[in-house]
């Protein structure tokens, strides 16, 4: 009896280290590169003097005022009315209000796409600024070709037949003629284009596959 008892302690504690192995390479493997991807484009301009404030409510202690025309980095959208940005500014983090930001231009020489990313699922109005106030600048046909540049909130940057604006996210879907490709090595998702000065958000297996999305750096690297 004693014998069996052993067995099965055994059994049970090989079945637990087996999993434990096993498990983190699933989480690895089935991540969305699609969402790591869009979270590089984070970058704002404060179109007016900014109060930085340590939540995000307007009633909520100001930790700094940030001068009009400073770069930010957007770290997490909050409110129920998605208003409130959480950012980066100067090592100092808070939040800012959504009405005096801006998304920070993207250099023409920065990015070079490769590939048709997304579609519209239906007609969509392209409009100059990220909110339904914005005016419209035209009427995107359904399941016309549209090449992403970043995310603000629930809205993308993208660009049409050469004009650059913004659509709602939940209208298009990434397209079926975007690239796969399939890791040659184990390597790195990274925060941003920078094998310095960013973070590691996971780590992907040798032949997994991926979604490419486009080419960055000055030399598409």
């Amino acid at each position: 009896m004693k014998s069996k008892h052993k067995f099965r302690i055994s059994l049970v504690i090989s079945l637990a280290l087996l999993t434990s192995f096993f498990y983190p390479f699933k989480l690895l493997t089935s991540v969305n590169v699609l969402n790591v991807v869009h979270a590089e484009e984070s970058l704002f301009i404060t179109t007016e003097n900014l109060n930085l404030r340590s939540s995000f409510s307007s009633k909520s202690k100001v930790l700094l005022t940030i001068p009009k025309g400073k770069t930010i980095k957007k770290i997490g959208v909050y409110g129920e009315d998605k208003s409130w940005f959480k950012v980066s500014f100067n090592s100092k983090i808070g939040y800012v209000s959504t009405k005096y930001v801006t998304p920070k231009p993207i250099p023409k020489n920065s990015v070079s796409s490769i590939n048709t990313i997304y579609k519209t699922k239906t007609s969509l109005n392209l409009r100059k600024g990220p909110s339904v106030k914005s005016p419209v600048l035209m009427t995107i046909p359904k399941s016309s070709p549209l090449m992403y540049h970043a995310a603000s909130g629930p809205w993308y940057k993208v660009s049409y037949n050469g004009t650059q604006g913004y659509v709602a996210s939940q209208y298009v879907t990434i397209s079926p003629s975007a690239m796969k490709s399939r890791s040659k090595q184990t390597t790195e998702i990274r925060s941003s284009m920078s094998l310095v000065n960013s973070k590691v958000l996971i780590t992907i297996p040798a032949s997994t596959e991926v979604t490419v999305l486009g080419k960055s750096g000055t030399t598409g690297s």
